[in-house]
């Protein structure tokens, strides 16, 4: 990680496309101006931690549904009597 101290009005340049600049200074607040091409994507860090945790709830597999099986009896009780009394092939 790098660390280097700017001044209201200095900035840095990431990745030779990407303008960071300090633009104002509140006591502990910060105020800073990116300049990036449109094709990339700036957020605070915090919405890029809710964004990478929606990807990787999307990336795990839904959990299976598990039904007892006196439902499944329950409910294959109330079918109509053809498919009650249809046999196995």
């Amino acid at each position: 990680m790098l660390f280097f101290g700017r001044k209201v009005g200095e900035g840095f340049v990431i990745g030779g496309n990407v303008k960071v600049t300090i633009t104002e200074v509140k006591g502990k607040r910060v105020r800073v101006s990116v300049d990036a091409p449109e094709e990339i994507d700036v957020f605070r860090t915090e919405i890029q931690d809710r964004i990478d945790a929606g990807m990787e709830k999307a990336k795990r597999p839904e959990s299976p549904v598990v039904v007892p099986l006196t439902s499944v009896v329950r409910i294959s009780e109330r079918l109509p009597g053809e498919l009650m009394r249809r046999k196995p092939q």
